[in-house]
């Protein structure tokens, strides 16, 4: 899975982004180009809508390759103000080559000006575009942009060893926050049903829908989708980090999926 490329900051005065950066990885099947490209819409608080066609500017991605695209966003506006952005695969056949599919594998998308970067949105399930589904949607954080006060976290980030028996990729594994009024984030198959083979270290980046202090999380749920397949998870680190802060908040030693065993809670310090 794609890590940040840098530390979440916050915008600050003049508060305001002049350009929209986004980090795509493309997934087991290639973006052809050659007229079969990809178009982005980014849409507005106040209903007007940015458009930026053809980014990728013909070319092929490979798969599994990661491109950045860069889009000016003019005039400048709060992070806060980007609300949607929706990627459109414009597919065509075009003799000798047939219809194109592109697997979009993950996107992460960042709110840049002043000199600073804040993360916004992400996507972090494999879509599989064709011209009858052509695209997809990513909701920006409704609270990103400037104002996270002092201290308060906006992000987690998970840190998990798989063991001697594997996460099979026909599995999911689901996460859940839970915070101290009762409210829960949920985040589902945050191996996008890839295998987490034997030995191996996977880290998973969670934005969370409003800034929070550290207090008011109270633990974190994870629960893998079939029973049928045991996992071994030898170990998972809890970080969080956010405006002025950037601690692990929790961690867990060994635990068996599987079988009759129960969802894993993982209290925060």
């Amino acid at each position: 899975m794609l890590t940040k490329p840098q530390a979440t900051t916050i915008l600050r005065g003049p508060c305001s982004a002049d350009q929209l950066q986004l980090k795509i990885q493309t997934g087991p099947d290639d973006l052809r180009g050659r007229g079969n490209n990809l178009n982005i819409e980014v849409h507005f608080a106040d209903g007007h809508i940015q458009f930026a066609n053809n980014v990728n500017m013909d070319a092929t991605w490979p798969a599994k390759s990661i491109e950045t695209v860069n889009i000016p966003i003019n005039p400048p506006v709060s992070p806060a103000a980007i609300r949607q952005i929706r990627l459109i695969h414009d597919a065509h056949a075009h003799f000798p080559y047939t219809e194109d599919g592109w697997d979009v594998r993950e996107v992460n998308a960042y709110a840049m000006g002043n000199g600073q970067t804040t993360q916004i949105g992400r996507s972090y399930q494999l879509h599989h575009l064709t011209s009858s589904i052509a695209g997809f949607a990513i909701d920006t954080v409704p609270t990103s942009g400037c104002a996270a006060p002092q201290g308060q976290i906006t992000e987690l980030q998970f840190t998990f060893k798989t063991g001697d028996d594997d996460l099979r990729g026909a599995n999911s594994l689901n996460l859940t926050v839970n915070f101290a009024d009762g409210t829960k984030q949920f985040a589902p198959n945050i191996n996008q049903s890839w295998q987490w083979p034997e030995g191996s270290t996977k880290i998973f980046t969670l934005l969370l829908h409003h800034p929070v202090l550290l207090n008011r999380i109270k633990s974190v749920t994870l629960q893998t989708q079939d029973p049928s397949d045991n996992w071994n998870l030898n170990s998972l680190q809890i970080d969080a980090s956010g405006n002025g802060i950037a601690q692990s908040i929790g961690s867990q030693g060994f635990f068996r999926f599987g079988g009759s065993a129960q969802p894993l809670t993982v209290t925060v310090k």
